[in-house]
């Protein structure tokens, strides 16, 4: 009776003993090259994707597939996506080999989170249970104290960072490119600074008389024609030439508001900060944008140390004024009368107006193959706009 059955123990053991006889082909993984050392010549390096080695760029940081570890390919790839380094030196390709993982370091040394912090949440949730207080108060009190203690012109991690870009004329063409991106590990003063490109060139064998030109902002530290940065790279290459940058020049032009369009501005931070520094309120601010249909169920920071944020912040205000009255009425807050004010938020539409302009016009100043005929050209044509 055991053979009829499905399940038996004897027909399982008697199905393991027969041996299989498909002829069912197995599938067999491709085989594809590997990296070679020479491959460099290209500009290409390796990497490692779900465990196969695929060849990486080191000038754009594209990836390729598997089967394109061929040198047809890559040369191919240097041809066509980057013309200006067909024929450069393997130094040249060796040295952006070297950029590029230490920008990799930096990155990811800037996105990761610190292990501690896990701990100090803990730590913060014993002491608040400890004392039998409220959860809420860890996000009401504690969090917004926190973050009035943090200084906003560093990164997570309290790491300040020099950035230096390179332009230069190659076979006719105009090259732009990341020069470095190097810690600031001592002060931030003049000697400090220069201490860190002269380093950078000498490491390089860069020749400072090819330097014709330098461009910073207007702080005494860069610009200052004895001590400054710009003193000490001449002194190294005496035909440079300084330039105030000129979408630094329009920034601290477009500062300074006249007394009522200032303080409508400092109202809406003041109304924004206390939305946002607050994860309950947001979470109830956010609950309430979606119930009225709003298009967006958050507001913006602003950062004076990033010259966009102040008009995107003021723009996502304009656009959820009536959630905001509502929100902020509720709370009692000393700002909800003037989201009901015709006049307030005629200057609040005003900022917004003015801020896009003024952004838009800063956008179209950077970029690649822009220089200063050309950025003089766009800001004289929008000032005759605004004339108009």
């Amino acid at each position: 009776m055991d053979r009829f059955l499905l399940n038996s123990p004897k027909r399982c053991e008697e199905e393991e003993s027969i041996p299989s006889t498909s002829n069912s082909p197995t599938v067999k993984k491709p085989k594809y090259r590997k990296y070679d050392d020479s491959y460099l010549e290209f500009g290409f390096t390796s990497t490692e994707v779900n465990g196969e080695e695929r060849p990486l760029c080191v000038l754009c940081m594209k990836v390729l597939a598997p089967e394109c570890m061929l040198p047809s390919k890559l040369k191919r790839h240097l041809e066509t996506n980057h013309k200006y380094a067909v024929g450069k030196s393997r130094d040249y390709f060796d040295r952006k080999r070297k950029e590029l993982k230490q920008e990799k370091s930096i990155f990811f040394k800037n996105a990761s989170i610190p292990n501690n912090a896990l701990i100090a949440s803990y730590k913060v949730a014993f002491r608040i249970a400890k004392f039998k207080k409220p959860h809420t108060i860890a996000e009401e009190l504690i969090l917004p104290a926190a973050l009035d203690m943090l200084d906003e012109a560093t990164d997570i991690n309290k790491d300040a960072h020099l950035i230096c870009y390179i332009r230069f004329i190659d076979n006719d063409d105009m090259v732009e490119d990341l020069l470095f991106c190097k810690n600031i590990t001592a002060g931030a003063k003049t000697q400090d600074l220069f201490e860190i490109l002269d380093n950078f060139m000498s490491e390089n064998s860069v020749d400072w008389t090819k330097c014709v030109g330098v461009c910073t902002d207007g702080t005494r530290s860069m610009s200052g024609c004895y001590g400054g940065l710009q003193a000490l790279i001449q002194n190294k290459a005496p035909d440079a030439l300084w330039t105030h940058c000129i979408i630094h020049r329009e920034a601290l032009a477009s500062k300074y508001l006249s007394p009522e369009l200032n303080q409508v501005l400092e109202c809406v931070v003041n109304v924004v900060n206390y939305i946002k520094t607050r994860p309950l309120k947001s979470r109830f601010f956010k609950k309430l944008c979606e119930d009225m249909g709003a298009e967006h169920t958050s507001l913006l920071y602003y950062s004076s140390a990033r010259w966009l944020s102040r008009g995107n912040m003021i723009l996502r205000t304009f656009e959820l004024r009536e959630e905001i009255y509502v929100f902020i009425k509720e709370e009692g807050h000393k700002h909800a009368s003037e989201f009901s004010n015709k006049e307030f938020l005629i200057k609040l539409v005003y900022l917004c107006d003015i801020f896009d302009k003024l952004n838009s016009l800063n956008t179209s100043l950077q970029g690649k193959n822009m220089h200063l005929l050309k950025s003089m050209e766009k800001i004289s044509a929008f000032i005759k706009k605004l004339k108009l």
